[in-house]
């Protein structure tokens, strides 16, 4: 019966395709699950707060992640260069964030602070109304062009209305940092 075989074979195939179909639909849910968990911004604080760097153990014990639900976070963060692997000093691999990251986080410039003292201050109310007209959200350019002071100093209000707990910080799919007002539902529709 060379035709039971052939519709045999094709029924194997069959079940063998639906089986991988299912695989990866339920290791894609998986994925999304885990990368819903905890945002990139929440990854971000807890980094900043291990001096810049952190180890995957450390990562689970503070998130209380799953190991594996770990990596897929790390990963996608990877992935989306907003994380590098680096070693520490033990040559142990730990997650850092990305120099990109870092520049629009830190300042490298030492005299910075004088240089500050120089620039138009914005103020917090001015902040905000250019948030509201951006429903809710900014970035260091936007503010840098509507407020009309410079990217660093848009940059560190934005950071410091961030630290008032006035402002969330978060990373967009392409990496890039901006902030959105905590309360933005007490304004309504903006």
């Amino acid at each position: 019966m060379p035709g039971g075989e052939v519709i045999f074979i094709i029924l194997i195939i069959f079940v063998a395709g639906s089986l991988g179909f299912f695989l990866m639909e339920q290791s894609s849910k998986k994925y999304a699950s885990a990368l819903r968990k905890i945002s990139n911004t929440e990854v971000i604080e807890l980094i900043r707060k291990h001096r810049g760097q952190i180890g995957m153990e450390e990562f689970v014990r503070a998130t209380g992640l799953s190991k594996e639900d770990a990596k897929y976070k790390l990963s996608s963060m990877l992935t989306q260069r907003i994380l590098t692997i680096e070693y520490n000093e033990r040559f142990e691999t730990v997650y850092a964030l990305s120099d990109i990251v870092k520049s629009t986080l830190y300042d490298v410039n030492s005299s910075y602070e004088a240089y500050k003292k120089t620039l138009k201050h914005i103020t917090d109310a001015e902040i905000i109304r250019i948030a509201l007209e951006n429903k809710g959200r900014i970035s260091p350019s936007v503010l840098c062009v509507k407020g009309k002071v410079s990217f660093d100093s848009a940059k560190d209000r934005l950071e410091e209305l961030h630290e008032k707990g006035v402002m969330y910080m978060d990373v967009s799919d392409k990496g890039s940092i901006y902030y959105t007002l905590v309360d933005m539902d007490l304004f309504g529709k903006a």
